[in-house]
């Protein structure tokens, strides 16, 4: 569905949710059991993953998961969220970036695991480079927690919503770690680490001396 032009979008996604619609919940596991296959057999392969994020958007924001047994449906969400957060590792791709803010705010009205694994992907986003990802995830986060009323402990709603919609996010200078840091705090998950750095191996660096001292550059 996430793959169609955009005249089909709409004929194609209706279709899809008309099908989704059953009170069993047999065909949305079988959906999200899908989902789950072609993204392990193609990530990383952005012809694929970028529409993947489209219509797993079309299906958190649309589809009555709840009519899935809950220890299952919690299980195959959670595994989906994990293969998101995998294929977004490391891209540089703006669009695929974008796509996935939506559906890491999807998984947000789930409790558990999905949600704090959610929480961290988005709250490293405010941090990102680009500043469009960073007003984005400021921006669809701050809608989901008043979606997702839960999501946010109540002692705190009203800070994490000031920090939310006052940080200027789109500036070249902002104090952007520590407001997510705090929000961290308040969300109860781990404030991200800075990956370190491999240290060149003495063999190497003796190498690298040896061969400066035949005269090679």
């Amino acid at each position: 569905v996430g793959g169609l032009t955009k005249s089909l979008v709409h004929y194609s996604g209706s279709a899809l949710l008309g099908y989704l619609n059953d009170p069993s919940g047999s065909k949305i596991k079988g959906v999200l059991i899908t989902l789950i296959q072609i993204f392990e057999k193609f990530l990383k392969v952005e012809r694929v993953s970028v529409p993947l994020f489209k219509m797993t958007d079309l299906i958190l924001a649309n589809c009555q998961l709840e009519s899935v047994p809950e220890e299952k449906r919690d299980q195959l969400l959670f595994d989906l969220c994990v293969l998101c957060k995998k294929e977004i590792a490391r891209t540089r791709n703006l669009k695929k970036i974008i796509d996935s803010i939506s559906v890491f705010c999807g998984f947000l009205q789930f409790s558990g695991k999905i949600r704090s694994t959610s929480l961290e992907r988005l709250l490293i986003f405010l941090c990102h480079t680009y500043p469009r990802v960073r007003k984005e995830v400021a921006d669809q986060l701050y809608v989901s927690l008043q979606t997702f009323d839960d999501v946010a402990p109540a002692e705190s709603y009203d800070e994490v919503l000031s920090l939310l919609s006052e940080t200027s996010w789109m500036s070249a200078d902002g104090d952007f770690k520590n407001v997510r840091n705090r929000l961290c705090d308040i969300f109860g998950v781990s404030r991200p680490k800075p990956i370190a750095k491999p240290k060149a191996s003495v063999s190497n660096t003796k190498t690298v001396d040896s061969a400066k001292g035949l005269g090679y550059r």
